[in-house]
């Protein structure tokens, strides 16, 4: 069960420290800040290295020279890897130099943001944020969520079923990223007495100290936010589980080292005094959802991705924005912008509404998004669409063999046989009124006949030549 804080659980070190300025600057320090910081001053120490720089950047005395190697540095910045960094990494680059020479800088209170003195850097910031936007380096990737499918999948996966250590102290991390939604930090410092019993059998769970409630002078906030899980059975079982099998002299933090399965089970003792260390607690999602057979082709999968899986579950389920907020802790729409579900479904379904007044028929989205083939054009590869339109349009007046349809079914470029069959094959059905009409280049047409799309079809295929396309 969880335990209540004590002034006897303080170290003595801690207690003859309480005196000390150090000490109060040192607990004040953000960590996943000063961390950060720490890694872009050291690449820009590198590069000044390999330029031939031998004072230390907060050395220089003279502003023009400062401006200048700082922006060298933002414009040749560039990943380990080679490839170039989004923007938003640009701008943190730019805010960890602020905050470090401002601090540790010759110069008094030097502002690097001030445009009329730092101008060199000002412009070369600027043009580089531009110039990665127009290359697509301006879109968030951050961490994706699961799907509930992926989440009952990993709940009910053995390696998941809370029967020996690893797989209890697996459980109650998963619990404590999709339903608290804790920021990756927070992992690390999340405390086992931070777990208060509710009357109802549930928890209250205290979070002190967190990237949106600093607590600091500047901060007028002084309660603690407060995260509830509900009592259900299932979810509380694992909770308690965990807490009971912890040591009564282990670390206050919530995750602790595992014995290893078979002296735990011999013994009963599943965990160690010592709590797990960032390094390894930061790659537990990633290793669940491998452990479980989660596809992570073309998912980026972190700790933070609980947090977005819980604000994206909530979501789903029709709460409200506000709602959201009082767990995800969020204090403006705004920071909750990046975590919601794609807007690209209300898109679809918006402009399909707007197609079918104009067009008369339904369209299947879905079957459209499925439908991407490789096309060879020019000897270039490209991605394109196989655009399927049904119009019911009325016959018009006369002795017509068919009836044009504005766009039923284009296809610009050559298919191979594999891809049609794969992709392009729907099952469309027409009525007398629904009549297709295909434009097609001779070495697709073969392919297109033999895929079997075009069954029970009212169909004109006209066959281009090249010069037609000319």
């Amino acid at each position: 069960m969880p335990y209540e804080k004590s002034k006897k659980n303080k170290t003595t070190e801690q207690k003859n420290n309480t005196n000390d300025v150090d000490f109060y600057r040192e607990v004040n320090k953000v960590k996943n800040t000063h961390y950060a910081t720490n890694n872009w001053i050291k690449s820009l120490e590198n590069f000044r290295k390999k330029q031939g720089c031998d004072e230390k950047i907060e050395e220089i005395n003279n502003v023009e020279k400062l401006d200048q190697q700082l922006a060298e540095f933002i414009a040749s910045m560039k990943q380990k890897n080679g490839e170039e960094y989004a923007t938003s990494s640009v701008k943190a680059a730019v805010a960890a130099l602020y905050r470090y020479l401002n601090k540790n800088s010759i110069i008094k209170h030097v502002n690097i943001y001030d445009t009329n003195i730092f101008t060199i850097l000002s412009e070369i910031v600027s043009g580089k944020i531009k110039y990665l936007s127009n290359l697509g380096y301006g879109e968030a990737n951050g961490s994706d969520g699961l799907s509930f499918k992926e989440i009952q999948q990993i709940l009910f996966h053995k390696f998941m079923d809370g029967s020996t250590p690893k797989r209890l102290l697996r459980r109650v991390f998963f619990h404590n990223a999709i339903i608290l939604g804790l920021r990756e930090g927070e992992h690390s410092s999340i405390e086992a007495n931070n777990f208060k019993k509710r009357k109802d059998g549930g928890f209250d769970v205290y979070i002190y100290h967190s990237k949106t409630n600093q607590r600091g002078l500047s901060n007028d906030r002084e309660k603690a936010e407060i995260l509830i899980i509900p009592n259900q059975a299932e979810v509380i079982n694992d909770y308690e589980s965990y807490f009971a099998k912890r040591p009564v002299l282990a670390d206050k933090q919530f995750y602790l080292q595992e014995y290893d399965e078979e002296k735990a089970l011999q013994t009963g003792v599943w965990y160690k005094n010592s709590h797990i260390g960032e390094a390894r607690l930061k790659g537990f999602m990633r290793d669940i959802c491998r452990l479980t057979e989660i596809d992570l082709t073309n998912h980026k999968m972190t700790n933070h991705g609980g947090r977005k899986t819980m604000i994206q579950g909530l979501q789903n389920t029709g709460i409200s924005h506000d709602q959201i907020r009082l767990q995800s802790r969020h204090k403006t729409e705004k920071g909750l912008e990046p975590y919601e579900l794609s807007r690209i479904g209300k898109q679809a379904d918006m402009i399909s509404k707007m197609m079918m007044e104009i067009y008369g028929s339904k369209i299947n989205l879905g079957n459209a998004y499925e439908t991407d083939v490789e096309n060879v054009k020019n000897g270039e590869s490209s991605k394109s669409n196989i655009n399927i339109v049904q119009n019911k349009i009325n016959e018009p007046q006369g002795n017509y063999d068919f009836t044009i349809a504005r766009e039923v079914m284009q296809v610009s470029k050559p298919l191979n046989e594999s891809n049609v069959n794969k992709k392009a094959s729907l099952p469309l059905q027409t009525s007398d009124k629904n009549l297709l009409e295909i434009f097609i280049q001779p070495e697709q047409f073969f392919s297109l006949m033999q895929s079997g799309s075009l069954t029970n079809f009212n169909v004109k295929i006209n066959v281009m030549s090249d010069s037609h396309n000319k």
